[in-house]
């Protein structure tokens, strides 16, 4: 019986480690919708192991998302420069 229980979770924890690396491979992905996707399925799965994957776009400002802020700047800053 223990034996059973221990090769289930083994087989569980391969999963998850799998379900993992094939989430953390599409925060890389040419694809908007995908790497969101991604990032949301691991902030649900909410795994101490993602947690780097999931801050580092943020701390070094080159994700897609960075990069449309940065788009945007000049045109908010004109905006407010604008204003009285």
């Amino acid at each position: 019986m223990a034996d059973s229980r221990t090769t289930r979770i083994n087989n569980e924890d391969s999963i998850m480690t799998q379900a993992l690396e094939d989430l953390l491979e599409a925060l890389e992905d040419i694809d908007d919708a995908t790497r969101e996707d991604a990032a949301k399925a691991l902030a649900a799965i909410a795994d101490p192991r993602s947690l780097d994957a999931l801050i580092a776009p943020a701390q070094t400002n080159t994700g897609p998302s960075a990069r449309m802020q940065d788009l945007r700047l000049p045109s908010s800053a004109a905006h407010r420069s604008s204003k009285p």
